[in-house]
């Protein structure tokens, strides 16, 4: 088991930590990723991808949660988690490939969209 590096991911006036957990085996020339932790809070979830992880921090709220952006698209909270998904593959994958701007960036496009999934209250600061 090789555990990733932890991204901790400012939102408001909370931290989100994700880490990725790899499993290298003899054979293969790279590691596997095997499970993704996230924690918010005192909130633990961990699953086989980003989406899911995201998921089982959200299942309290994920019905029809919905918001817009500027331009006026309307995402599901499980779009948005879909969206924070796919930003974070591109991070891991760019930073294998040492694509380190393009890394930069979609590193930026999870944090924008994790703020998105924040000012619909998905993220709670217990001070509320």
């Amino acid at each position: 088991m090789i555990r990733g590096n932890v991204l901790a991911i400012p939102i408001e006036n909370t931290i989100l930590y994700v880490e990725p957990i790899y499993l290298q085996a003899e054979t293969a020339a790279y590691p596997e990723l095997r499970l993704v932790a996230v924690m918010h809070g005192d909130e633990l979830s961990y699953a086989e991808t980003f989406d899911k992880a995201l998921q089982g921090l959200f299942e309290k709220t994920i019905a029809e949660v919905i918001t817009e952006t500027n331009v006026g698209d309307v995402f599901t909270m499980e779009e948005l988690i879909k969206r924070a998904s796919n930003a974070f593959e591109n991070y891991i994958n760019f930073l294998g490939e040492k694509r380190y701007i393009d890394a930069s960036n979609a590193l930026q496009e999870l944090e924008n969209t994790l703020k998105e999934l924040s000012d619909e209250g998905a993220f709670s600061t217990g001070s509320e």
